[in-house]
C-alpha cells in the first residue's frame, strides 16, 4: 500500500507541476466589425482581409476570431435597396490585431447623391487645368475610394454622382513639365453637397486685363513733404486676380506724381477704387499724424501693349481731403511653451469700402521687443475715414527654427476693433507635432501623423519630398482632427517615393466649425495671402522629416 501511495503522491505532483504550461500566451486576436446605417433586413457588402491570405466577407456586424496578429484592411461596396443606393464610409482601417487583444472597424451606410462643387485658388479665383502654370497640366478630382474621374469645367466646376453622406475628395494636379510636379490636395470627412475646395497650386488665370493709371496729388501738407511724411496711393479693382493685385504706390515726395496699374480677371471692364492716403511716423516707422485721405472711382479698360506705340494710360488727379483721427487699444494675451518668442504687434486699416485694401498703420515687422518680453497691448493712432475698418494683428513665433529645417513654430490672430472701444484679444497656442518623432523611418500609409490641434479650427498636414527631386509629389489633407494617415492615392499616380527622405508639417486655420465650415462658398481663406476682412487665426508647427519604408 505504501508503494500505491507514493506512486499516486508523485503522480499528483507531476500534474500539479504540469499546470502552469496551461496558461501560455494568446497566439491570436480579435477584429470587431460594426455595420450600420442600412434599411432592416438589407445585408451589407463588406470585406476584410489579412495575413496569410485572410479574406472574409460580412454581411452585418461580426467580430472576427482566432486572427493572426498582423495588419487587417476592411473595405465596403456599396450596396441597392429599395430603388436607393447606399455608400459606406469606412473608419478604422487598416486595423492591427495584436495576440490577446481585440480591434475594431465601423462601416456606415449612407445613401448616395449628388454633389456639385468648384475649386477655387488662394486668392479665391476659379482653378482650371488651363489656369494652371507649367506643360502638360492636368486637373481632376476624385472620389476617394472611386475610380472614377471628375471632370472639373472651364469654370473650376465640378459634378458627381453617387457621394456617400460621409466622403473625401482628392483635387490632384499633374505637371508634365516644370519643378511643381505633382500636388494632390485631400479633403477629409465632408458632408455637405456643395463644397468649394480651395487648393494651392501655382497658376495664372488665362485672360486677364492690366491698366495703368496716373495722375498728380494734391491738399494735405501739399510737395514737397518733410521728411518724416510719405504719401501712398492704392488702386484696387474687383476680380482681382491675385490679393497682391492690390496694394499701395508710394507718390513722389517732390512732385505729388504717382503712377499705378492693376490687373483683374477677364476682358470685361471694371470699376476702380482709387485712394491717396498721407501720414507722418516716427523713427520706428509708426504712424502719428494722418494729414489727408480721399477715395475716387475710375472706370478701366483693358490695355494692351503694342511694341512701337505708347501705352494708353488713365489720367486722374486726386485732391487730399482733411482727416478726423481716433485710436483703437486693448490687452494682450500670448500662449506660453515658445523657448524663445518674438512678437508681432501691428494695426491695418481696411480702406476703400466694399472693395477694401489693407494699409499697414505701425511698421511693417511690428515692434520688436526684446526676446521674451512680451507687449501687454496695443495703442494705435487710425484715420476715421468713411468705411473705414481695422483689424489688430498680434502674433507670436520662436525667434529661432527647430525642426529638421529650422522651421519657426507661429501662432497669429487677426481680431476686427474699434475705435474708442477696447478690444482684449487672445493669442491661441500654436500647432504642436507629436507623432512621428522627427527623422522617423519606415513611414509609409498606415503611419498615424498626430498633433496638438489648433483652438477652434480644421488642419492642413503637408507631406513633401526633400529634395523636390525633377518631378516631385506633394501631398496636403485638410482636416478637422488631430490625427490622420497619408491617403493611399496609388491608383492615382501619386505615391511617395520609396525609402526616401520627406519632410511634413502642419498649419491651423481658425474659426472653422468643421471641414464643412471650411469649403462653404468662400472655400479656405488663407491669411496670410491678404488681409482677413474677419476675425482669423492662423498658426503653423515645425518641420520635421521622416524616410519612407522601402
Amino acid at each position: 500500500m505504501r508503494i500505491v501511495f507514493k506512486f499516486l503522491f508523485a503522480l499528483s505532483l507531476a500534474s500539479l507541476t504540469a499546470c502552469p504550461a496551461q496558461t501560455t500566451t494568446p497566439t491570436v486576436g480579435k477584429l470587431e466589425v460594426k455595420i450600420s446605417g442600412l434599411p432592416s433586413g438589407t445585408n451589407a457588402s463588406v470585406n476584410v482581409t489579412g495575413p496569410a491570405g485572410f479574406k472574409q466577407a460580412l454581411t452585418a456586424t461580426k467580430t472576427l476570431s482566432d486572427l493572426t496578429a498582423g495588419s487587417y484592411s476592411v473595405t465596403a461596396a456599396n450596396v441597392t435597396a429599395g430603388g436607393k443606393n447606399y455608400g459606406a464610409s469606412v473608419t478604422g482601417t487598416p486595423a492591427t490585431v495584436t495576440a490577446g487583444g481585440s480591434s475594431s472597424a465601423s462601416v456606415v451606410y449612407g445613401a448616395l447623391r449628388t454633389i456639385t462643387g468648384k475649386l477655387l485658388n488662394g486668392a479665391g479665383q476659379p482653378v482650371t487645368a488651363a489656369s494652371l502654370t507649367g506643360s502638360g497640366t492636368t486637373l481632376s478630382v476624385k472620389l476617394l475610394g472611386s475610380s472614377v474621374t471628375i471632370a472639373v469645367d472651364s469654370t473650376g466646376g465640378f459634378t458627381l454622382a453617387d457621394v456617400p453622406a460621409t466622403y473625401s475628395l482628392a483635387v490632384l494636379v499633374f505637371q508634365t513639365q516644370g519643378q511643381n510636379g505633382r500636388i494632390a490636395t485631400v479633403y477629409q470627412g465632408l458632408t455637405r453637397a456643395n463644397p468649394t475646395l480651395t487648393i494651392f497650386a501655382s497658376g495664372q488665370p488665362v485672360e486677364t486685363s492690366n491698366a495703368p493709371v496716373e495722375g498728380k496729388i494734391t491738399g494735405g501738407l501739399g510737395f514737397p513733404t518733410t521728411s518724416i511724411t510719405s504719401t501712398w496711393v492704392a488702386l484696387t479693382v474687383p476680380k482681382a486676380v491675385s490679393p497682391y493685385s492690390n496694394y499701395f504706390s508710394p507718390v513722389d515726395a517732390s512732385t505729388g506724381s504717382y503712377f499705378t496699374s492693376a490687373t483683374w480677371l477677364g476682358s470685361d471692364p471694371v470699376a476702380a477704387n482709387l485712394q491717396a492716403l498721407q501720414f507722418s511716423a516716427d523713427n520706428s516707422g509708426k504712424i502719428m499724424a494722418y494729414h489727408g485721405y480721399v477715395q475716387q472711382s475710375i472706370n478701366l479698360t483693358k490695355q494692351v501693349f503694342v511694341p512701337g506705340q505708347p501705352t494708353v494710360v488713365t489720367k486722374q488727379d486726386l485732391a487730399l481731403l482733411p482727416v478726423t483721427v481716433g485710436n483703437v487699444k486693448g490687452a494682450i494675451t500670448w500662449p506660453t511653451g515658445i523657448t524663445t518668442p518674438e512678437y508681432d504687434v501691428n494695426t491695418i486699416a481696411l480702406l476703400g469700402g466694399s472693395n477694401p485694401i489693407g494699409f499697414p498703420l505701425s511698421p511693417a515687422n511690428g515692434s520688436a521687443p526684446v526676446t521674451g518680453v512680451a507687449p501687454t497691448g496695443f495703442d494705435q493712432l487710425v484715420p476715421l475715414v468713411a468705411g473705414a475698418k481695422f483689424m489688430q494683428i498680434a502674433g507670436i513665433r520662436e525667434k529661432t527654427g527647430s525642426g529638421s529645417f529650422g522651421s519657426r513654430v507661429s501662432s497669429t490672430v487677426w481680431k476686427s476693433v474699434t475705435s474708442g472701444a477696447n478690444t482684449d484679444i487672445t493669442v491661441p497656442t500654436p500647432v504642436d507635432l507629436t507623432l512621428p518623432g522627427d527623422a522617423t523611418s519606415q513611414v509609409g500609409v498606415s503611419t498615424t501623423f498626430s498633433w496638438k490641434a489648433f483652438t477652434g479650427g480644421v488642419h492642413r498636414l503637408s507631406v513633401y519630398p526633400s529634395p523636390p527631386g525633377a518631378t516631385p509629389i506633394g501631398i496636403q489633407v485638410i482636416t478637422a482632427g488631430s490625427s490622420t494617415t497619408i491617403p493611399d492615392l496609388s491608383a492615382y499616380g501619386f505615391s511617395l517615393s520609396e525609402s526616401s527622405i520627406h519632410v511634413w508639417y502642419v498649419e491651423g486655420f481658425a474659426p472653422y466649425s468643421s471641414i464643412d465650415a471650411a469649403t462653404d462658398t468662400a472655400g479656405l481663406k488663407l491669411p496670410f495671402s491678404s488681409t482677413p476682412l474677419s476675425d482669423t487665426a492662423y498658426s503653423t508647427s515645425a518641420t520635421r522629416s521622416f524616410i519612407t519604408a522601402p
